[in-house]
Parts: structure tokens; sequence; C-alpha cells
């Protein structure tokens, strides 16, 4: 039979244990592309697309993680802004000591143009895979490859008058994630 001190001392060092390898881990993601066209005659036009996705978690063990994910995405058609998409959810992976796979799932995703209708109700999971090059204890940097699938239930109007409209996108992008360890 356990005492309640042995149970006590027990769980100590379990969480003593526990602790030890545990920390906050700040991860902020960047993708950036820009394409020229050029067409036979007339003037050329250049398109841009930045994302950043910030992430916030802990390492719960050395390989054990849980946080969550703040995403704004923005794409410039020719120099005008063309879409805006910003997205958040929790996050659950694992870390090791260089490798780390994380999912992510979108509780609420919106898109559209800044000046039109825009894609509302967004979810779905999105999985980054990447590999991290410790530069000290506190920083590292890691190439990651993220693949995602969000869906979307509702159009809502310049108006404000929202209708019914699925509307699935899942693309596979790079991107550098910058890594703060505390």
């Amino acid at each position: 039979m356990i005492r309640h001190g042995s149970l006590l001392a027990l769980l100590m060092v379990v969480f003593v244990s526990f602790e030890a390898h545990a920390q906050w881990v700040f991860s902020p993601a960047f993708y950036y592309a820009s394409t020229t066209t050029k067409p036979s005659s007339g003037a050329s036009s250049t398109s841009t697309a930045t994302y950043i996705h910030a992430r916030v978690g802990y390492r719960l063990t050395d390989l054990i993680y849980v946080g969550g994910i703040y995403a704004t995405e923005k794409t410039n058609c020719g120099g005008t802004p063309c879409d805006e998409r910003t997205g958040y959810g929790p996050s659950i992976g694992l870390m090791s000591e260089n490798l780390y796979g994380i999912l992510h799932y979108y509780v609420n995703v919106e898109d559209g143009s800044p000046s039109g209708s825009k894609r509302v109700e967004g979810t779905g999971p999105q999985i980054d895979l990447g590999y991290y090059f410790k530069m000290n204890d506190t920083f590292g940097l890691a190439p990651q490859l993220t693949w995602r699938s969000i869906t979307w239930k509702k159009i809502k109007a310049v108006g404000g008058a929202e209708t019914e409209d699925k509307h699935t996108e899942s693309n596979i992008f790079p991107m550098i994630a910058l890594f703060v360890m505390f």
C-alpha cells in the first residue's frame, strides 16, 4: 500500500523531471513569392504573396508540443491588394532535437478581397514539417514544408448578406521558421 507521503514524493519526482525539459516556444514562419508576367505586348505586372504564421506553444517534454497558431496572408496583384486571409487555431505536435511535425486545426479562417466579398467560417487542418538548426540555446532557424486544406462554408457580400457556398482550397508551400525558446 502506498502512503500519501510516498505518493507525493513520486509525483514531485515526475513533475521535476517533466519540468526540466519543458520550455516555451515562439516560432513565426515566413513565406514570400513574387511573380512577374510579361506579355508579348503591353506592360508587365507583378504579383506578390506574403504569409506570416505565428506559433506560440509549450514543449511539455523533449518530444510533445502544444500551442496555437495565428496566420495572416496577403496577396498583391499588380501592386493592389487583391486577397487577405487570417486564421487561428490550436496546435499539437512532436519536436525532437532537430525534426518537428506540428498539426494545427484552424477553427476560423476568413479570406477575401479588402474591398469585395469574403469567404467566412473556414476550418481545416495544417501540417508543418521541418528541420530545426540550433544557433544557440535560445534561437534557431528551420526550413519547413507546410500543407493545409481549408473549407469555407459561406460567402459574405460587401453589404453583409451571407450565402451558403462550400469552397475548399488545399495547398503546399515552403516556409522559413524562426524559433525562440525560453
